[in-house]
């Protein structure tokens, strides 16, 4: 899997991923105002059920990290007001 360095804006949701496979789980999600969305990880949290994630739900926040297909994995971000 080939991650790229990207810096991305939008707004985080709470949603239910991978419907219909093994995978499905409820997932704390960021949205691009494009319409792009990534399942969001801390580059040191766990990979499901990163609880310190929720308390992002419904901000619009900035973040720095590393993609692959719809995962990004965050260094760092910071909260829009």
């Amino acid at each position: 899997m080939d991650f790229e360095r990207v810096t991305i804006t939008g707004k985080v949701t709470s949603e239910r991923t991978d419907v219909g496979s093994k995978s499905e789980r409820k997932a704390v999600v960021l949205e691009t105002e494009e319409g792009q969305k990534f399942v969001l990880q801390r580059q040191t949290g766990p990979s499901y059920g990163d609880v310190a994630l929720d308390q992002l739900v419904g901000e619009k926040i900035t973040t720095n990290g590393f993609a692959s297909g719809g995962t990004l994995i965050m260094e760092d971000w910071k909260v829009s007001r």
